[in-house]
């Protein structure tokens, strides 16, 4: 049975903060800035469909790339929290000796 702490390392928050904003970058603006992933084929029923796909892959990609930048934003404003309370508690204790 634990005692109900937890540790919570306030770097590793930033480590990931930023590497989740390199990932969102990668999937919001990476591909988005390739157009025509798609091989044209004229003539194939396929060309029309691939292009709704490939479209639709940008998209997507888009979307996660926003929800990986909101990831990254919400772990950096825990950061800030945990160093927040981490200094409240050092100054009380500092007030206390």
């Amino acid at each position: 049975m634990t005692d109900g702490s937890i540790r919570v390392r306030i770097a590793a928050l930033r480590r990931a903060a930023g590497e989740s904003t390199g990932t969102a970058y990668r999937l919001g603006q990476g591909l988005g800035a390739t157009p025509g992933l798609v091989v044209t084929a004229p003539g194939w029923a396929t060309t029309a469909a691939l292009a709704h796909v490939e479209a639709a892959v940008h998209r997507s990609l888009t979307v996660l790339g926003g929800r990986t930048a909101d990831t990254a934003d919400a772990l950096r404003r825990s950061a800030d929290g945990y160093e927040a309370a981490d200094d409240r508690a050092a100054r009380r204790m500092a007030g206390i000796g």
